[in-house]
């Protein structure tokens, strides 16, 4: 056996020198080979230049690049004239693509049986005006990828080839709104043309999805039959087309839907559709009585689009105003619309002052009243918090104090915190005993999962001296205890050998399925970017929800950063969860923020939203102020208010580099019915220059420990996560930068919480993505959760070890509470790969494999102390921990440099080096800190723990 072990230490350190070798020279290597091709595309792109300046005619263009001696010619310039097809209308005639071979190119890349090729050639021919690939492009309309599939539609609607639109339609049925919304665009260059037949299509077919595809395509028409085609159908009997053809309406002829009383229609939102309409009416009693009629209806987006309208009229009328306040002082009937909308006029102030006038006071402690009973407290407290009139503040306290329900207080904890005394006292004084009879009935909720990690942990420990205890039994029955020990402990130490050779081998594979990963996904994008479907908005509106508490002294520099993401379409959703300093004020005072009654429909359930906000600055900016309720209750919310199909979760303190929300969202443009989520990549961003939330200039830390992270990061990220995407089986996106689709949140109950579905974890990141697995593998659909190296996503990590334990106890937390929690997981072949092989692997080797490394760890050095570390043992874990652990780490930082170079070549060499030193005690500490986790559940500690950062300034901005 020793030596076995002795030449496995020697292959094993051979393939370390030869690999450290090989990335040394590949760098300088690749460095070289990246500048040769940028002067070849250069040369092409000056030549091509000259013919667009009109410095060369068309034929002297065709000489000049047919002279040019430059390694895959065709190609090459067919990707500078994509490049300027896309900025410039001045493009070559087919006969002179004819000459230089890009037609002959064309066809061989539609034949090919590389897909980004097909995509990329009939890109090429949408974008060159080509004719006469109608036969090809039909042939691609059942291909299995979308990207050709759909390309393929493009390209015959562009030329007209409308005897195809059988088959078109039903392609196009398949897909989302904002991807249909493209196609229409292209329909409606010749709408009269395509009005008929798409008409003739929809009253001859009966499959009630390209019905819709139909009405959703028409609605970008402008003809005049058009509108009354689709004012006709609004009454047909399917649902769904009249809720569409409803949206329609709402924007074009509002009082249509008024005129024609859909108010007892059967869809919610078609009603909440109508009672919008009611804004274009004029001032008028009966309307107002309609309004507040359905006022009570059970459904919450009607009340809103109702308290929308109310809002409106007041704004509009004065009258409307005396109308809501002798309604609510003499019927009380409609009284939580009225206080709805005196909130959104921001008139509570004016009632609370006339408390010390004695022609108001009557009829404002009548109003006010109403404020308390429905929990509306918000402008109250705000009101006590900053207002200096005593005699005011003494009667509102005593209307609080008589009024108020005490569980509304203490869910608006963070608004009386800030109550000026002695009133603050009075009204605590009337919460006290309720949260106490509250503490005598809080039971610990965690029980069940404590009991499963109080099992899983006796097992661990137990079973090793269960099996090893049994082989050495007749050792025990001739009391010979020293012998027994002995043996128990060499055979532990044989089992800690096995375990760290299986785990790593699994990296490894793990690493080659993420090589294949990255050429299967890279081969997607670069045919993507080609297309420029960027530019031609073929990709998903974006709703980024930013969670924030207590983070008044960065929020304005993270929200401009987000304002300031280069992206088509997007909205930022900033969800204030019940801050206690300053933060929303902040917010209120730089955005010129104003209250609006935003309608949306409640699909999740969260804490009490309190207000919503739209800025005066920013049309594309919405803030949320609810109470607190935690991160992913805030999400939950955001996801809630959120207007586009997907959303983006980040944390307010990830820094997004420049295109990366673009490449985030790009597999849901090239697999867009298939992608059901998409994560970032997570990068450390210590040391690295900043400017006005941008990073100028990439560097690595200067800190040992945040360089081992660094290494950490590029292994699990890249050399990780890929592989376990390429399989379809990635559970983990960070909660720091990740996409999904929103009605898939809605479909599952969104976050995991107490309110949304009764799971609070530290780990809602992890939570939410299997449940997304679950979900759909339950409904056997076919779907792809992806990750994008190149999405980078910024993120400054711990600089002491101290704060780096509590960090990796937390995350430890996090996917011990998920796994716990989603057991029917276990090697379940009901949900495909994550059941038999994702899941299994993480509850093995991430749950229990620390302490399996823990105990082999204490077994070693127990048997050093005792004189019988057998060397061969010694050796082999040497071999399979520390060596095969730097092949990992450098078979990750290849991965990683593959696509793009982002350090320079001095900090390549560096994080070489830092590859080889990070294994040689630093995993192992990190194997010991999430044991510790283990315990810290068992001991129900809670929480997120503090860690201590520097922030981007000043330290990150000084990078050289």
């Amino acid at each position: 056996m020793e030596q076995l072990a002795i030449q496995l230490l020697i292959i094993f350190s051979l393939i370390v020198i030869l690999f450290s070798a090989f990335l040394f020279f590949r760098r300088l290597y690749i460095s070289e080979q990246h500048r040769k091709k940028s002067q070849r595309q250069k040369v092409i792109a000056q030549i091509y230049q000259n013919y667009v300046d009109g410095i060369i005619s068309e034929g002297e263009l065709i000489d000049a690049l047919e002279e040019s001696e430059i390694y895959n010619k065709e190609m090459i310039i067919l990707e500078v004239l994509l490049e300027y097809a896309n900025i410039c209308s001045t493009l070559p005639s087919n006969a002179a693509l004819e000459k230089l071979g890009i037609i002959n190119l064309l066809k061989t890349m539609l034949s090919s049986r590389a897909g980004w090729k097909k995509a990329t050639a009939l890109n090429a021919l949408i974008k060159f005006n080509i004719t006469g690939f109608a036969e090809e492009a039909e042939k691609l309309l059942a291909h299995k990828e979308e990207l050709i599939s759909y390309t393929a539609a493009e390209y015959l609607i562009t030329i007209k080839e409308l005897e195809k639109l059988d088959r078109i339609i039903k392609i196009l049925s398949q897909t989302d709104d904002w991807y249909l919304h493209h196609y229409a665009q292209i329909f409606a260059q010749y709408q009269e043309e395509a009005f008929h037949i798409l008409m003739a299509h929809y009253n001859s077919t009966v499959l009630l999805s390209e019905k819709l595809c139909i009405v959703k395509m028409l609605r970008g028409f402008t003809i005049p039959q058009n509108d009354s085609f689709l004012k006709e159908l609004v009454f047909t009997e399917d649902k769904i087309i009249r809720e569409t053809i409803a949206e329609y309406l709402i924007e074009k002829d509002p009082g249509y839907l008024v005129q024609n009383n859909f108010s007892n229609d059967i869809s919610p939102y078609v009603r909440s559709l109508y009672f919008r309409g009611f804004m274009e009416l004029g001032y008028d009693d009966s309307n107002l009585q309609v309004l507040l009629t359905h006022s009570l209806d059970k459904s919450e987006v009607i009340r809103r689009s109702i308290v929308a309208a109310l809002t409106h009229y007041c704004q509009t009328n004065p009258k409307t105003i005396e109308f809501l306040e002798e309604n609510l002082v003499r019927f009380h009937e409609y009284d939580k619309a009225i206080i709805h909308v005196f909130d959104q006029l921001n008139i509570t102030d004016d009632y609370i002052r006339n408390l010390i006038r004695p022609e108001g006071e009557q009829k404002a402690r009548t109003i006010l009243k109403k404020y308390l009973e429905l929990g509306e407290l918000g402008d109250i407290l705000r009101f006590l918090s900053t207002s200096r009139n005593d005699s005011i503040n003494k009667k509102l306290t005593e209307l609080v104090c008589e009024y108020a329900n005490s569980q509304d207080l203490e869910n608006n904890s963070d608004l009386l915190e800030r109550t000026q005394e002695p009133y603050k006292s009075k009204i605590k004084e009337i919460i006290r005993p309720n949260l106490i009879r509250q503490a005598e009935k809080t039971e610990d909720k965690n029980i069940k999962q404590r009991l499963i990690l109080l099992s899983v942990l006796i097992t661990v420990i137990i079973a090793p001296f269960i099996i090893f205890g049994y082989k050495n039994l007749n050792l025990l029955l001739q009391h010979n205890i020293s012998l027994f020990i002995t043996y128990l402990i060499l055979d532990f130490n044989k089992a800690i050998i096995f375990y760290v050779a299986s785990i790593n081998t699994i990296y490894l594979i793990l690493n080659f399925l993420s090589y294949a990963g990255l050429k299967r996904y890279s081969e997607k994008k670069k045919a993507w970017q080609l297309g420029d479907y960027f530019k031609r908005k073929l990709i998903p509106p974006i709703s980024i929800i930013a969670p924030c508490y207590n983070e008044s002294a960065t929020v304005i520099e993270s929200i401009n950063s987000l304002l300031n993401i280069r992206y088509p379409r997007f909205q930022v959703v900033v969800v204030n969860d019940g801050s206690k300093d300053d933060t929303l004020a902040k917010l209120i005072g730089y955005y010129e923020l104003e209250k609006t009654n935003y309608i949306y429909r409640e699909m999740i359930p969260t804490s009490k939203i309190r207000n919503t906000y739209s800025s005066v600055r920013f049309d594309n900016l919405v803030v949320v102020d609810k109470e607190n309720g935690g991160k992913a209750d805030a999400l939950n919310a955001g996801i809630n208010i959120a207007e586009h199909p997907i959303f983006c979760a980040i944390d307010a303190d990830t820094l997004i580099e420049g295109d990366s929300l673009i490449n985030a969202s790009a597999p849901f443009s090239f697999d867009h019915l298939k992608t059901a989520a998409t994560g970032g990549n997570i990068r450390v961003i210590n040391n690295c220059r900043i400017d006005n939330g941008v990073i100028e200039k990439f560097n690595i830390p200067r800190g040992t420990v945040e360089n081992f992270q660094v290494i950490e990061y590029i292994r699990a990220f890249t050399g990780g996560r890929i592989g376990w995407s390429y399989l379809n089986s990635l559970l983990i996106i960070s909660g720091a930068f990740g996409l999904f689709k929103k009605r898939m949140a809605f479909n599952i109950g969104g976050y995991s919480t107490k309110e949304s579905r009764n799971l609070d974890t530290v780990g809602e990141d992890m939570e939410l993505v299997v449940s997304y697995h679950k979900y759909l593998a339950k409904r056997k659909e076919k779907y792809q959760i992806t990750f994008c190296h190149d999405a980078n996503g910024w993120t400054e990590v711990p600089n002491d070890l101290k704060s780096l334990k509590k960090q990796r106890n937390r995350w430890q937390r996090g996917l011990i509470e998920v796994l716990t929690s989603n057991f029917s997981l276990f090697f379940n072949p009901r949900y495909g790969r994550v059941g038999t092989t994702a899941y299994p692997y993480f509850f093995i080797f991430e749950f229990i494999g620390p302490w399996i490394e823990v105990m082999g760890y204490v077994f070693v050095v127990l048997a050093l102390f005792m004189g019988i570390l057998n060397p061969s043992i010694f050796i082999l874990l040497f071999v399979f921990s520390v060596l095969f652990g730097i092949i990992i780490s450098l078979f990750g930082l290849y991965i990683d440099e593959k696509e793009s170079i982002r350090y320079s070549n001095k900090e390549f060499f560096k994080l070489l080096g830092f590859a080889f030193i990070e294994n040689l005690g630093f995993r192992q500490m990190g194997a010991f800190w999430r044991a510790g986790a283990f315990i810290s559940l068992l001991l129900n500690r809670q929480g997120w723990g503090t860690i201590t950062r520097r922030g981007f300034a000043p330290n990150i901005s000084q990078g050289q």
